[in-house]
Formats: structure tokens, C-alpha cells, sequence
């Protein structure tokens, strides 16, 4: 059961890891991985009550002046979105300008900003109609997905790593890394130092290693294809997923591993043990 709760729950179990070591680590009583599955279950449970509540919206709207107009549109985002949305602010143009964006999570405008915001803006024409409701609960929908590309950097894809055991892979892969994006001393012994609390290998050739807290200034993803599998633990590893998250990015980050783990799944990859 231990495995499929690995795999299945990633994150959920390394929530579980992650906290369970923090808590016994002073007394030298470490947990084994089917003890760590079984709290995480607990926390898989509490993941998807949040899940189902779901985060609504807050979107701003923007239109030239006619308060009527700029009305009638809330009032249909109301009408159609109120499981989706829950703060819609209504702007005019020049209001528009000096507003705070800080909380909001894009904007609907029926005119051409000449400052635009730093939000996701989206065009639309004063009448809603059914197609552009469709359209906008896409937006809804896909928001965060196209949020996801925001931690991918094609300069972080490696596929010329011969290493022939995780300690070293790890290292060189951060290595190449710091060449890149600005790394602080410790994220190498951050990693290594997870590791210890449990494997982050999940099956099918995949493992998901990362620093044990926070540390680097942006959230990242490097991806890691080797020519032959090598031990990682539990099991043999031949795709490395390396994470790291900002706070700023966190909620992007687990998107992204969900949907890796989903995709990773349904694939049938045809890699050599």
C-alpha cells in the first residue's frame, strides 16, 4: 500500500515526511514509510475537502466610462460564475491606472488600456455572449495551468548526465543549475538532507528530489533524462523531476506536480532499466 500512496499522493506524502522528521527528529524516533503513508492519507483527505471548496476568483472589470455597462457584465459573472468568482471590482479607465492589482487574479477590459496591469488582461466586447461566457469560464479554468509555464526554463532540461548514483547526480545536476539561476550554498545539502527523511523516488523510473525548505528566490523545475536507470532507493530512477519553490509560487508549483504525476502516469514511457 506504501507505493501506491508514494506514487498516487506525492505530495501529500511528503507533506507527511516533511512534518512528521520535524517532529521527532530531537527525540531520534524516525517513522518508516508505511507509518508516514498512514498520516498521509489523513492529509490527502484534508487536501481534497480544500480542493472542493476550491479558490474562487477575484477579477477586476474595466470599461470606458458607462456604469451601466460595466454593471451588466458583473452582474452576468455573478450570475454564471458565483462557484468560480467571488470579488468582481468594477473600474473605469482612469481609475484603472493607479489601482491595486495585488490581490486580484486577472482583468476583463471592453477597452485598450495605455497602462496595463500586472495581471493577466483579457479583451471582451461589452454584450456577453454564450461563446464568451465559454470562453471566460476556460479562463477561469485554465488560469493556473498557463501559470505552470512560469517555473519551466528549457535551459534547466538535461540529458548529458552520466552519473551512476543519486549522491552525484544531485550534485552535478545543481552544479549546472547554479550556472544558470542564482543558488544559495546550502540547496545541494538541503536536498541530500531530504532525501534522508525518505526516498523521493515514486516508481515508473521517476523521482521528485528538493531542498527540505524553502531557499531559492524563484520557484523552479529541472528536469533530468538519463541515458540508463540508476538506484534511488526504493526503486530504479531514470527521470529526474529536481524542484524548488518560492512562497510567491507555491500554489504554481503543486499544480505542476499534480499535473507531472498525472501525465507521467498515463504515459507508457519506454525507458531501459
Amino acid at each position: 500500500m506504501t507505493y501506491e500512496i508514494k506514487q498516487k499522493y506525492f505530495f501529500a506524502f511528503d507533506l507527511a515526511s516533511i512534518g512528521l522528521y520535524q517532529a521527532t527528529k530531537d527525540k531520534n524516533d524516525y517513522l518508516s514509510e508505511d507509518e508516514i503513508s498512514l498520516v498521509s492519507l489523513h492529509l490527502v483527505l484534508a487536501l481534497e475537502r480544500l480542493h472542493m471548496n476550491g479558490e474562487r476568483k477575484n477579477v477586476v472589470i474595466i470599461c470606458s466610462s458607462g456604469k451601466a455597462t460595466s454593471q451588466l457584465i458583473s452582474l452576468q459573472l455573478q450570475k454564471h460564475f458565483k462557484e468560480s468568482i467571488q470579488t468582481i471590482q468594477v473600474l473605469d479607465e482612469i481609475s484603472s491606472r493607479n489601482f491595486d492589482y495585488s490581490t486580484y487574479d486577472f482583468v476583463l477590459t471592453t477597452i485598450d488600456l495605455l497602462i496595463t496591469p500586472p495581471v493577466s488582461v483579457y479583451k471582451i466586447p461589452t454584450i456577453l455572449t454564450n461563446e464568451e461566457m465559454r470562453h471566460i469560464n476556460n479562463l477561469l479554468i485554465n488560469e493556473e495551468k498557463n501559470n505552470i509555464y512560469t517555473i519551466l526554463n528549457e535551459n534547466l532540461f538535461f540529458n548529458n548526465l552520466h552519473k551512476t548514483n543519486k549522491k552525484d547526480l544531485l550534485k552535478e545536476l545543481v552544479i549546472n543549475i547554479s550556472t544558470r539561476l542564482d543558488l544559495p550554498e546550502n540547496f545541494y545539502d538541503s536536498i541530500i538532507e531530504r532525501e534522508k527523511i525518505s526516498s523521493t523516488d515514486i516508481g515508473n523510473l521517476i523521482a521528485i528530489p528538493h531542498p527540505n525548505y524553502t531557499l531559492s528566490k524563484e520557484s523552479f523545475v529541472s528536469v533530468c533524462v538519463l541515458p540508463k536507470s540508476i538506484n534511488w532507493g526504493n526503486h530504479p530512477v531514470q527521470v529526474v523531476f529536481l524542484l524548488s519553490l518560492s512562497e510567491e509560487k507555491r500554489k504554481v508549483l503543486t499544480l505542476f506536480i499534480n499535473y507531472c504525476l498525472i501525465f507521467l502516469y498515463h504515459l507508457n514511457l519506454s525507458l531501459n532499466y
